[in-house]
């Protein structure tokens, strides 16, 4: 799905499985749009997971697991699979409580629930509604869990990056999973970071050259000197005024 977004830009799309370890996410798509010489080399691939930070939190406020009278598993099985499965289908725009009566029956082997808060222009929509597998490019390989689509853009006038949140889809697979109440969830369910040191320089760049030299806080210049302490002094990219 694309967004229209600033000539500054990281977009990443990830999925997180609610039943695993909540501060872990795995990484389905990246895309930079940068004008610093070389920022389209691969290496900046490797290096955005090790940089990227995010406000995992207020996921735990999501279930965790299906409601069960016998045990508490998110493993689905073949029998469940095979029964039909019902969920909630309403939406509503720029709200944060959507109220919803409206229901619909699917195969659990086709698809599964979702609520969805999709930003498009000015206008938030939610969705909650029914979702076939196909309909997804990201692989699923279990439930509940979270994909976000999110850019972290710069505002030229303004001169500072942000954190836009494009989707998050909360999908789940038991009778209606999902309820209303998780739309307030969704706004601030994960909100990732990345340093603005390096965005500045492997994203933005400023049309000056760049040069690797020790950055010390308790100094007024950066310098290149091997004699200072790395632990001190860590090396950072600087920009070579002079």
């Amino acid at each position: 799905m694309e967004y229209d977004g600033g000539r500054y830009r990281v977009d990443v799309e990830l999925i997180v499985y609610l039943a695993r370890n909540r501060s872990t996410f795995d990484i389905w798509e990246m895309d930079i749009y940068c004008a610093v010489d070389g920022c389209s080399s691969p290496m900046i691939f490797q290096e955005i997971p090790q940089q990227l930070s995010a406000n995992v939190t207020n996921l735990n406020a999501f279930p965790l697991v299906r409601p069960t009278t016998t045990t508490t598993t998110t493993t689905t099985t073949t029998t469940e699979m095979r029964q039909p499965l019902t969920c909630y289908t309403c939406d509503c725009a720029n709200t944060a409580r959507c109220a919803c009566s409206d229901t619909e029956i699917i195969s659990a082997i086709d698809g599964f629930c979702v609520v969805i808060r999709f930003l498009f222009g000015q206008t938030i929509f939610n969705y909650m509604d029914t979702y076939e597998y196909e309909s997804l490019s990201v692989y699923i390989s279990e439930f509940p869990n979270v994909i976000v689509e999110e850019s972290i853009n710069y505002d030229e006038q303004g001169g500072f990056w942000f954190t836009t949140t494009n989707l998050v889809l909360y999908s789940c697979n038991w009778n209606l999973c999902n309820k209303p109440d998780l739309i307030p969830l969704l706004p601030n369910s994960f909100h990732m970071r990345l340093p603005e040191s390096w965005l500045n320089s492997s994203v933005l760049g400023s049309g000056l050259p760049v040069r690797d030299c020790h950055e010390c806080p308790d100094e007024e210049y950066c310098g290149t000197t091997d004699y200072l302490d790395s632990n001190v002094c860590p090396i950072q990219a600087c920009i070579q005024l002079v």
